[in-house]
């Protein structure tokens, strides 16, 4: 696996991690650690698209009753 940090000096980086420290103990609990913390930031970023997006559908007169809240676009 590459190392996914953005290099500054856009170089190219060859930061890698075995297969075998990846599925070891340590790299499974880290990559929960890592799939939590999205979660959490996916979370936060969502309750703030939402809090736009609401005050837009304010502004402009929007009818709540025309907008999907199922969560699917089809």
């Amino acid at each position: 696996m590459q190392n996914l940090q953005v290099d500054e000096d856009d170089k190219q980086t060859t930061d890698t991690v075995s297969l075998k420290e990846a599925v070891s103990q340590a790299g499974r609990e880290k990559t929960a650690d890592i799939m939590e913390s999205l979660r959490s930031v996916n979370v936060k970023a969502w309750n703030k698209t939402e809090a736009l997006l609401a005050a837009e559908v304010k502004r402009h007169n929007i009818k709540p009753n025309l907008i999907n809240t199922k969560g699917n676009c089809g």
